[in-house]
This record gives C-alpha cells, structure tokens and sequence, in this order.
C-alpha cells in the first residue's frame, strides 16, 4: 500500500487560491463596514435637518424680527439674519442686560441712536448672541469645556425677506449646513441696503447670492457668467457643484443640483418662476476644499 499517495497535502497551487478566495472576501466584507457607516451618518442626518430647522425657527421668533426694517426691493431681496432687522422691544431688551448685567427689571424707554458707540456695542452684542444660537446642539458652552474632544458640528443660517402676503409680514428661509471648527469658509459683508457685497472669510458655512438664467418649466439654468452679484467674484461660480441646494431668492423655494455640466446645471425638478435672471442662494464649500456641507434648505 502506498501511503505517500493517501496522505499528500496541498499543492502550492492550491493554498494559493485558497488565499486569494479569501483575500477577495474579506475584502468585500471589509468595503461593506464604511458604505454601512456612511449610509448611516447621511440617514441620521436626515432625521437632524428637520430638528435643527424647527430650533431656528423658534429662535428667530424669539428675536422678533421688524418687517418694516427688511429691505423692500432691489436687486437682492433677502438678508441673511442679524441685529439690525429685529424689532425694538427686541434690542431693547438686550440694551437692557448690557447696561444692568444685574438680573433685575429696569424699563428701557429708548434706545441709543444709529452711530452713536452705544448703537455699535448693542449690534455686536446681539449679533454674537446669535452666533451662539446658530449652532447645533444647542448645549450650555460649560458641557463642551468639559468634553473638549466633543464640539457642535452643526449650524444653521437664516434668510429674512419681506412679504406682506403672510401673517408676519416677512418669510425666512433656513439652511442647515455641517461645520468643522477648524475650517474657513466663503463668506461677504453688505450694507443694510443690501446694495454690495464684499467677500470675506467666515469662522462657518453660510449662503451666498448667484446670478443665474433659467426658463418656466424646465430643470435646466445656466450660471450667469459675470460676477455673481456686485463685488463678489466670479470664480465663485465653480461653487455650483453636484448635489449642493439653492434656495432663490425672491420665492424661497430649494432646488437640489443633480448635474453640472460647463456653466449648466440640473435641477431636481422644474423651475418654478418666469423666463430671465433670477438670484439664488447656495452655501459653497470650505475653503480649499469641494465637499457639500449644506445638509438641506427648509
């Protein structure tokens, strides 16, 4: 009896295979762990938008914005939210706690005039205050100090603009965007007349305004091709990318960018609105990076 034939191993050729078959799988099954991780990050966030849009909706009631201070026309009609178009029982109250820091009832009858220190002190107090507001979660700053590895990852911005047609005498519309501390990103300065825009860096994601072209019915606009509105410049067109929202500006209705190609870009339905040069709002990426951090646009 021959016992080399009955007891042979494995050829070389064999354990190879052997190895590669499982190199392959393992493989696989490792690619499945960050799409699940991915996927499950995007369906959380999901859930957040509405949240964190119901959060900045109670805030800006709280603020009370005056219609009567919000641009009425012009070339842009919306302004993104800020001290100087809230009502006067509003500021009055923090005039209140920034003379009398004290948490005692003292009765502002007026408050300090357009230019006066006073004026500028109580627009940058509040105008902080809202900074603070516009973060997410909206945790006392003391838990963070406690937690430095944890931070507030998400932001929201509000565009005000007037409407007599609703209750309120004005609309807003809320973007919900991701935010890393560390990052810059595109931002601008305007006057109150919303007559110029001049391009700054900012410490968080917030919209700009675009010039583009677009016709009834059709999901297909064109990026203006000069500088978008006023001093801002007009590489910033190369902001318009696949899968960023645009909000415009004079209805507020959100369109989802599904595909860019050149100057054109496609729309996830049809445009709403006549044929001709409309304003829109899009919040751009970090700067010097291209990922998307606006989650949606309520």
């Amino acid at each position: 009896m021959d016992f080399s034939e009955r007891y042979k191993g494995f050829s070389l050729i064999e354990v190879m295979l052997a190895a590669c078959i499982l190199t392959i799988g393992y493989a696989l099954i490792a690619m499945v762990f960050p799409a699940s991780i991915k996927l499950t990050g995007m369906a959380s966030e999901k859930v957040l938008v509405p949240a964190i849009a119901d959060e900045a909706r109670a805030i800006v009631r709280l603020y009370e914005v005056e219609p009567e201070k919000l641009p009425a026309g012009g070339t842009v009609r919306s302004v993104l939210l800020s001290a100087e178009y809230l009502t006067d029982r509003s500021l009055k109250y923090f005039f209140r706690r920034l003379i009398y820091p004290e948490p005692f009832d003292v009765e502002i009858t007026s408050l300090p005039s357009e230019g006066m220190p006073q004026y500028a002190e109580l627009m940058t107090t509040v105008n902080e205050q809202l900074k603070v507001d516009a973060l997410y979660p909206s945790l006392p700053k003391e838990y963070f100090l406690r937690r430095p590895s944890q931070n507030q990852r998400y932001c929201w911005s509000v565009l005000c603009r007037k409407d007599s047609s609703t209750p309120a005498g004005y609309q807003i519309c809320i973007f919900v965007c991701r935010r890393a501390k560390e990052l810059r990103y595109y931002g601008f300065t305007s006057d109150k007349g919303v007559g110029s825009f001049t391009a700054v860096e900012s410490e968080r994601p917030m919209p700009l305004p675009f010039r583009v072209s677009a016709k009834q019915d059709s999901s297909r606009v064109t990026i203006h091709t000069s500088q978008p509105v006023n001093d801002l410049p007009s590489e910033w067109r190369q902001f318009f990318l696949e899968g960023a929202w645009i909000a415009v500006d004079q209805s507020g209705l959100a369109y989802q960018i599904i595909q860019r190609d050149g100057d054109t870009v496609t729309l996830s339905r049809k445009w709403q609105g006549n044929d001709g040069d409309w304003i829109v709002w899009l919040v751009p990426p970090a700067v010097g990076t291209e990922r998307n951090v606006c989650l949606g646009v309520l």
